[in-house]
C-alpha cells in the first residue's frame, strides 16, 4: 500500500493490490465524469472517516513519512477501466486521472502497526461479514478472513486467477498467511491484506491527502 496525494483526488491509484475481500465488497463507478468519481471517492472517504472515528481520538500520524522529498510525481493521463468478465467491475469506460504524488515505496508493516495502534483500527479482512453483502453464502464462511497467494504446485490454467488465490479465514494483515503467522522478521515488509477503505484511513491519519479543511 502506498499514500497518494492528489487534486482531484485519486480513487483507483491508492492501492499497489487489494484483497478479494474488497473486491466482493467494493461499489463500481458506473460514470466517467469527474462529478460522479469524485462522489464516489467522497463517499468512501466520509465512511473512513467515521470508521477511524469509532476508534481511539484521531491525531496526526507518527509514521516516519511526511514530506513531499519521499514522494514521487506521477503524471496525468486517460485509461480505459472496468471489465465486462465482472458484474462488479462494468461497464468499461474512458476515465481521466489528474497528476498525484504517491510514495517511493509501500507503507510497512510496522508503520501501518504505528496507525492501529494510535487508532484502534479494525481492517476490512479483520471484521466479520454481512451476510446482507454476501446473499446465499454459506454462514460459516462469512467470517473473518482474506485471500492469500498460494501458487499451484505444478502447471495451471493461466486463466483462472483463483488457482493462484485462496481466502484464509483469520488471514489479515497481522497474520499474512492465516492464523499461525506473524510479522516477526517483516517489519520492513509491505503491509498485506488492506482494503481501499483501510488505506483510506490510513492516509486520513498519517494526513497524507491535500485535502483543504481535512
Amino acid at each position: 500500500m502506498t499514500r497518494v496525494v492528489a487534486r482531484p483526488l485519486v480513487c483507483g491509484a491508492l492501492l499497489a493490490a487489494l484483497t478479494l475481500l474488497n473486491h466482493l465488497r467494493s461499489t463500481p463507478v458506473t460514470d466517467a465524469s469527474p462529478a460522479v468519481v469524485g462522489s464516489h471517492c467522497d463517499n468512501s472517504l466520509e465512511a473512513a472517516r467515521r470508521t477511524v472515528g469509532r476508534g481511539k481520538a484521531l491525531r496526526t500520524g507518527s509514521a516516519k513519512r511526511g514530506s513531499i522529498a519521499d514522494m514521487v510525481r506521477i503524471p496525468g493521463g486517460e485509461f480505459w477501466m472496468g471489465s465486462e468478465d465482472w458484474p462488479d467491475a462494468s461497464p468499461v469506460h474512458r476515465v481521466r486521472v489528474d497528476a498525484f504524488w504517491i510514495d517511493r515505496t509501500e507503507v510497512t508493516n510496522e508503520e501501518f502497526e504505528k496507525f492501529v495502534k494510535a487508532t484502534g483500527y479494525v481492517t476490512v479482512a479483520e471484521q466479520t461479514l454481512d451476510p446482507r453483502d454476501f446473499p446465499g453464502a454459506n454462514p460459516q464462511d462469512l467470517v473473518p478472513g482474506s485471500a492469500v497467494f498460494t501458487p499451484p504446485n505444478g502447471a495451471v490454467n493461466l486463466d483462472d486467477h483463483y488457482v493462484w488465490w485462496k481466502y484464509v479465514k483469520g488471514a489479515s494483515w497481522r497474520h499474512p498467511e492465516g492464523p499461525g503467522s506473524d510479522l516477526k522478521g517483516r517489519e520492513k515488509h509491505p503491509v498485506v491484506h488492506v482494503a481501499w477503505t483501510d488505506a483510506a484511513a490510513y492516509a486520513t491519519w498519517a494526513r497524507a491527502w491535500a485535502i483543504p479543511g481535512w
